[in-house]
């Protein structure tokens, strides 16, 4: 099954590379095919695993989303059988912080009054605003800073290097090449 680890999804794509590329020998060692046949049919191969390789691209941004929204909620959401006025007042008053001195004295003193819920809203604004010191100081008092690092570690979806990680070469082939083969494929 594809999951959201990238190095998972690395691994994925060089099967499906591995595959390709075993179809590409095949073309060429196909005799039947002139070269501009061979060109055709590497065509319809590039444009078979660039479908499969956009489906798990779609898959993997699905599943790094949901897994942030998790993720957040678990970091930052209302705790199960929390109070949810008492989160909203915390929420409101961490959205008035603006410097991450304020924010690190408002969760010291949320961790020393023993305030969860505070800390929770404060870590958000950590978070919403890149204040690294003070969210690391957040997660290590919550006990949460494996799924810290896990958020941290997820990729930007709409980074390139998810478009990079899915990529499907050409294989030498022109752009007209793969078009006059997705036409014909699509014609089918």
């Amino acid at each position: 099954m594809f999951t959201t680890t990238v190095s998972q999804a690395r691994d994925e794509m060089a099967r499906l590379r591995k595959e390709m590329n075993t179809k590409f020998q095949a073309i060429d060692d196909n005799t039947s095919y002139s070269e501009s046949g061979r060109r055709f049919e590497k065509a319809k191969v590039v444009l078979e695993y660039r479908k499969t390789a956009g489906r798990m691209k779609e898959q993997f941004i699905s599943e790094i989303g949901a897994r942030r929204v998790e993720l957040q909620r678990q970091l930052f959401g209302l705790p199960e059988g929390g109070d949810a006025l008492s989160y909203r007042d915390a929420t409101d008053r961490a959205s008035r912080i603006v410097s991450k001195a304020e924010a690190s004295n408002m969760l010291q003193q949320a961790i020393r009054t023993g305030d969860d819920i505070l800390a929770r809203a404060v870590g958000a604004r950590a978070y919403q605003f890149g204040m690294s010191n003070v969210l690391d100081a957040y997660s290590q008092n919550a006990g949460k800073t494996l799924s810290l690092n896990e958020l941290r570690d997820l990729p930007d979806e709409n980074a390139g290097s998810v478009d990079l990680l899915f990529h499907v070469r050409s294989a030498g082939l022109e752009h007209s090449e793969l078009s006059e083969a997705e036409t014909a494929v699509g014609a089918n």
